[in-house]
């Protein structure tokens, strides 16, 4: 009987693959880590694929099926439907509307995904015998398995939200066992994935990675009444016919109202609600748009805990698990942790997006065929992508060729320094082919003069950061999801705030004002954060106490929270031991870490990857394997 599996997602954004063998877990990756485009929109995923079809003996031939996260079915009738009521009830609906709605149908009508799987793999050369199987599955159901099996809980309430699915937008499952069964549901236009993305855009942020930015402007506003009454008329609460709490979404605001001359993906009610948008692409919007960050965020966090606390209620179920792309934003859940004393247990999925849904499909189909038995099921680490030995890594060294592309002056200006030369001069020479070979040429003497091999990696990485270098640590398998977890991060020195702000402006390139995480010993939790639980994922955040604020402002954010990676020894044995090098250095048990990759482009995967950002960067020092490089 064949038991492997592969789980897609083919939506817009962030496409990937997913390979499970029965029950367990053993590759997810995303499409935009191999072609290097950020969120990788409106690809197929053919790379991620032959990533976990590589671990298959026989390739496609070997897959018992591949799995699809939404019920395809409901786009032939239930989702047309739902359109055409909502024309009725919206008329002033804007034609993009019409486009998106003709195109979704088209995209996610069950002939034409067969037929594009099966084009695709062809193409590919993948296909060698018969197509497997393709199955499909109703997109929350999905979430919340694999949300629910994912989690320590045997049973557990699983609460899923995100932009949208078929139609749902919010949902609840009581979770027991491997049976997961909706108990509620909220339709769109009802959508707070929505309503936050269109905030985002309204703030000057990037729609797919701009939620994050609005997340870590909001603790620099101020309440401002006006601004929460006006928030309020768009996310209003209510009661319903039981007295309990609900929301709605006025989605003319969102997407259903007539869309604004200056920005066809926001409405004129919404700019005649709050103003003119702040510019897209300003460094540091005004406190105005603090201020309305602010308001969005709480409404947001408070509408999120009083859900939960409802069917926490409701159901006596003490764990709730989270997924849906709504709670990737770890400050709410960090509130529904921090303030419902109810709960035992939170558990949010690392891959919480749809990303992740090939998990949810592929743990969909392995309940119906494989195991009903929950303790089959778990999703130990996220270290689920490619990985590089040594040997790999010399030959990268070897054979490296610097990149012609270049995002930004600063990335010209590192570039220059670490070659030791004028930033006009690499303008030039990056321009053409002559000058280009000169470059790779001067790349290849620094490697071969700024290289060494270091056996006991987590001591000397240890000294460096103690040293308030700041380096790029490339180990083992890459993580899955949008997080750095020990395998593809940038580390400092936590106890320095000058950390935060070079990592910010000459390494990542992003703006200074935006926080970074903590990574730390799991046994150190307790003293440096209140009401801490298990947070392997980094995906949960968690107030301060005084003692991290003093010996690692670094990773305090201005709100005193931080969201932190709490690493047990066997996770990640490495980083631990590099962690627990540090504490012994310096008396502190915890890194400054985040993701290696500058700001508009995915994480380093290969070993080419990181050997580019160390050079296009101010990174002071590479630790690929057991290979240091290391800048004057």
């Amino acid at each position: 009987m064949k038991r492997m599996t592969l789980g897609l997602n083919l939506g817009r954004v962030d496409p990937s693959a997913t390979l499970f063998e029965g029950t367990r877990i053993l590759a997810h990756v995303e499409e935009e880590r191999f072609c290097r485009v950020k969120k990788a929109v409106n690809r197929f995923p053919i790379e991620a694929i032959k990533y976990c079809l590589a671990q298959v003996e026989g390739g496609l031939d070997g897959l018992a099926a591949i799995n699809i996260g939404f019920d395809l079915d409901r786009f032939t009738l239930d989702v047309p439907v739902y359109y055409l009521e909502e024309w009725a009830k919206y008329p002033d609906k804007p034609a993009e509307a019409a486009r998106y709605e003709i195109g979704r149908l088209k995209e996610k009508h069950p002939d034409n995904v067969r037929a594009r799987i099966t084009a695709e793999l062809t193409a590919a050369g993948l296909v060698t015998g018969s197509m497997p199987p393709i199955h499909w599955f109703n997109h929350h159901y999905c979430h919340a398995l694999s949300g629910h099996l994912a989690s320590p809980y045997r049973d557990s309430l699983g609460i899923v939200a995100d932009a949208n699915s078929e139609i749902d937008t919010f949902s609840v499952w009581e979770c027991r066992g491997t049976r997961v069964e909706r108990i509620y549901a909220k339709p769109l236009p009802h959508s707070l994935g929505w309503l936050y993305r269109a905030f985002t855009l309204f703030c000057g942020f990037d729609a797919y990675e701009g939620e994050g930015m609005l997340m870590g402007l909001a603790p620099y506003g101020k309440p401002d009444p006006v601004l929460a009454e006006k928030v309020a008329r768009i996310l209003p609460w209510r009661t319903d016919d039981e007295g309990a709490f609900e929301f709605d979404v006025d989605a003319e605001y969102v997407y259903l109202g007539k869309r604004w001359p200056g920005n066809d993906k926001l409405t004129e009610k919404l700019v005649a609600t709050f103003g003119e948008p702040c510019p897209p692409g300003t460094e540091t919007p005004s406190q105005y748009y603090k201020d309305l960050a602010y308001a969005v965020q709480e409404r947001f966090e408070e509408t999120l805990l009083r859900m939960v606390d409802r069917f926490v209620a409701q159901t006596g179920l003490r764990n709730v698990t989270l997924s849906g792309g709504v709670f990737l934003n770890c400050k709410a859940n960090g509130r529904i942790w921090k303030e419902l004393d109810s709960l035992e247990g939170i558990y949010i999925v690392p891959v919480a997006s749809d990303d992740g849904i090939g998990v949810g499909a592929n743990m969909a189909y392995a309940v119906e065929n494989f195991s009903t038995e929950r303790s089959d099921y778990a999703l130990p680490d996220v270290y689920l992508g490619p990985e590089f030995s040594n040997a790999d890594i010399k030959r990268a060294i070897d054979s490296f060729s610097l990149r012609r592309t270049v995002r930004n002056d600063a990335q010209y200006k590192a570039l220059a320094n670490t070659l030791g030369l004028d930033e006009a001069q690499v303008r030039r020479d990056l321009a053409g082919d002559a000058g280009h070979a000169q470059l790779k040429a001067l790349a290849g003497q620094h490697l071969a003069g700024h290289c060494s091999h270091v056996e006991d990696l987590a001591t000397y990485v240890a000294e460096r950061l103690a040293e308030g270098k700041v380096v790029a640590w490339f180990q083992g398998r890459m993580e899955a999801g949008p997080r750095a977890l020990g395998a593809r991060s940038i580390l400092a020195d936590p106890r320095d705030m000058a950390s935060l702000y070079k990592v910010n402006a000459k390494v990542k390139f992003r703006q200074v004002w935006r926080p970074f995480c903590p990574s730390l010993l799991d046994s150190a939790k307790d003293a440096y954060f209140f009401k801490p639980t298990q947070s392997p994922f980094m995906i949960n955040t968690f107030g301060t106490t005084p003692l991290a604020k003093d010996v690692a402002p670094a990773i305090v954010h201005v709100d005193e929270t931080a969201r932190p990676q709490f690493l047990e020894p066997s996770a990640n044995p490495l980083f631990h031991d590099l962690i627990s090098a540090f504490h012994s250095l310096t008396g502190v048990p915890i890194v400054m870490n985040t993701s290696m990759n500058i700001k508009g482009e995915p994480i380093c995967c290969t070993p080419e990857d990181a050997l580019n950002f160390y050079f296009l960067t101010d990174a002071d020092v590479l630790a690929m394997g057991n290979y240091v490089l290391e800048k004057n």
